[in-house]
């Protein structure tokens, strides 16, 4: 939702970013433009710095956006090497600013996003792996209210 290709020199720029910063008063965030259609948006979810699982997510034909919300297909994948490692370093940062459960998104070899406040993926990797993964994060939430009184 709110997700606009646009490229410099682009004369419907002014107008995207008059919208979507609602005249100025909103912040937006800019990335560079990077394709899932070769390698698809995978969600890897994160439980206390370790990964759970992922997820592919590929862009429909007439959309560059692979959200399922837009037609996106959902599709079964592994951890890569890059993944766990990229995992691996990502986790002292997540720990530290008390992230515990995150859904990251990466494409190719880039991290696009960090989903800290609605990281989903748990049906998906319900779905795909025959677990409940609900399971471990209940019992990880159990532990953390133990260990604080």
């Amino acid at each position: 939702k709110g997700i606009f290709f646009t490229f410099s020199g682009d004369r419907n720029l002014p107008s995207l970013l008059h919208t979507a910063t609602h005249s100025g008063h909103e912040k937006v965030i800019l990335q560079r433009f990077i394709s899932a259609d070769r390698y698809g948006d995978k969600r890897i979810v994160i439980l206390n710095g370790q990964p759970l699982g992922a997820f592919l997510r590929r862009p429909p034909r007439h959309d560059f956006r692979a959200n399922l919300s837009t037609g996106g297909t959902l599709h079964k994948t592994a951890l890569t090497r890059w993944d766990k490692k990229l995992v691996s370093e990502l986790a002292p940062f997540l720990l530290k600013a008390g992230l515990y459960f995150v859904g990251i998104d990466v494409i190719g070899r880039y991290l696009t996003e960090v989903n800290v406040t609605s990281p989903a993926g748990i049906p998906e990797l319900n779905f795909f792996n025959k677990t409940k993964i609900e399971k471990k994060v209940a019992d990880f939430i159990e532990r953390r209210l133990e260990n604080r009184f």
